[in-house]
């Protein structure tokens, strides 16, 4: 993610930085994604639903 010093995570402190640990890492961004993944996982059609 740009020009950094080091290429380790400053967050997981694994290997390359992105955007998965950085937005996890708030809690308030966490809550809104797993609201949202509850939502569309409702909105989900079985195959039964096409057949």
């Amino acid at each position: 993610m740009g020009e950094v010093i080091t290429p380790i995570c400053r967050l997981s402190e694994e290997e390359e930085e992105t955007l998965y640990p950085l937005i996890l890492g708030y809690p308030h961004l966490r809550q809104k994604m797993m609201t949202l993944e509850v939502e569309i996982g409702e909105r989900r059609l079985s195959l039964k639903d096409f057949i």
